[in-house]
């Protein structure tokens, strides 16, 4: 796949190999090259370890917790898989490394990880969720003269995050915060399993295996929560401090900032040589203006000293929608329009943006070969939901869950229901029955496979020196 989502991208695996080891593993100081047993050895000691540490800290987890880790010891596991991503919108061409954690043993602590930074992470005042959140807190906001937009983009952020440096950083939260944090908070366990997840992180590139040795551990569930609360906590501690007075207004998104400026561009110039001088992260910065773009939004400050905010789009968005002959059950094209159309309908402060946005969205759908009357009924069906006419309110007590793998020519949902509420709903005990579907294997998952396999004779490692 390409990055931001641009859609396929066919490489010959010579070039893509090269890209893989030339550009990314065989820098030295982010990661190492091991032998298969050596790998094996490792991801069998992070497993045991990872198991005592658990058991030793048990008292301390809730009983959802440890019947999580009971259940997902008994499943099979894989190896972490390397794969690229092709930044085509780049020019020369780059790459972005990733590293498949998905059905790994270290990926099962790093969800752990990853549910209990929610708890932490609403200690960062400049913690957003999502650009719904900057809709909400722009509206209460009244601008004085002065004021001018900004936004600032962190250098490669997870690469850039010294381990070491990261793991000082959280446990300076429990420190320095500790009325604020639940007693009950696992925090031995929670610092333990952190440390492993960031320095145990071993992958699979074909027939050769790697530890990356430096850098926020590349694909794994709690990274994103990790990168979040490591900056978080320099904000809170040593930035905003310092400068909030000329701030009215700063909210993050992982690794892109939005502010409001208040003070003089001197000011602000000083203000991007303090963030970045205090770790190896750097940030770069638009500089200041009256309109910016921050996530999908277009942020702009009117001549009367209002926010006006319309939708943003990528001129290289390619739109790729699920086609209309794809075997995705019925209810993900329902989806898709209403989500967009409520997001659009949030997102602009003029209705005249909203209908542009809205049109482009119909006509590239039209583009994807869908039928004009299919769409403009739920576009309609959409607003009716936007408007309060149709409301949804679902009981899911009682309720039997129906889930299997959607085909086109399948048993319809109505004729479920009708069997059901026929047949088993006096006898089975249950008042309710949700169908749920999930989509059958697609030419991605064919195609797009994380685990590289290499033709005899052509294999990763014959490319390089033995070990």
């Amino acid at each position: 796949m390409s990055d931001k989502n641009l859609g396929p991208v066919i490489m010959e695996r010579e070039a893509y190999l090269s890209k893989c080891l030339n550009e990314h593993l065989l820098c030295p100081r982010t990661y190492v090259r091991l032998t298969k047993e050596e790998a094996l050895e490792k991801l069998r000691k992070t497993r045991c370890n990872l198991n005592q540490v658990r058991l030793h800290h048990r008292t301390a987890l809730t009983e959802a917790e440890n019947l999580y880790f009971q259940r997902a010891a008994k499943l099979p596991y894989r190896i972490p898989q390397f794969y690229l991503t092709i930044k085509v919108h780049k020019t020369p061409t780059k790459t972005r490394p990733i590293v498949s954690c998905v059905n790994s043993y270290l990926n099962v602590f790093s969800k752990w990880l990853s549910h209990r930074f929610k708890e932490l992470l609403s200690f960062v005042p400049t913690y957003i969720k999502d650009s719904f959140q900057v809709l909400d807190e722009l509206k209460t906001l009244k601008l004085p003269p002065q004021a001018k937009l900004f936004t600032c983009d962190a250098v490669s952020m997870y690469t850039n995050i010294d381990s070491v440096h990261g793991l000082e950083v959280i446990s300076s939260w429990f420190e320095d915060y500790p009325t604020e944090i639940s007693p009950d908070f696992p925090k031995e366990l929670f610092l333990k399993t952190l440390y492993t997840v960031m320095n145990e992180n071993v992958f699979q590139l074909d027939d050769t295996f790697w530890q990356q040795t430096f850098g926020t551990s590349m694909g794994t569930s709690c990274a994103c929560a990790y990168a979040t609360l490591y900056w978080g906590y320099i904000e809170r501690k040593y930035i905003l401090p310092k400068w909030q007075q000329n701030l009215l207004y700063l909210k993050r998104f992982i690794d892109d900032k939005f502010g409001i400026w208040l003070g003089t561009p001197d000011e602000f110039t000083n203000f991007i040589a303090d963030i970045n001088s205090y770790c190896q992260l750097s940030w770069e910065t638009t500089g200041l203006g009256k309109t910016t773009t921050f996530l999908d939004l277009t942020i702009s400050i009117t001549q009367n000293n209002n926010i006006h905010i319309k939708t943003f789009q990528k001129p290289t968005n390619l739109h790729l929608y699920i086609p209309p002959n794809s075997a995705h059950p019925p209810g993900v094209l329902k989806s898709i329009i209403y989500g967009n159309i409520r997001r659009y309908w949030l997102q602009n402060t003029d209705i005249t943006d909203f209908i542009t946005v809205t049109q482009q969205f119909a006509n590239r759908l039209l583009a994807r070969g869908y039928n004009k009357q299919k769409i403009a009924h739920l576009f309609a069906e959409a607003a009716k939901r936007l408007d309060g006419i149709i409301t949804t309110n679902r009981c899911t007590e009682n309720t039997l869950y129906l889930h299997w793998t959607w085909h086109p020519r399948d048993i319809k949902k109505s004729t479920l229901r009708a069997v059901f509420n026929g047949t088993l709903r006096e006898k089975c005990g249950f008042n309710n029955l949700i169908i749920a579907y999930n989509r059958p294997k697609s030419l991605r998952d064919c195609l797009m496979k994380t685990q590289l396999i290499q033709p005899e004779g052509s294999r990763v490692s014959s490319l390089l020196p033995p070990l």
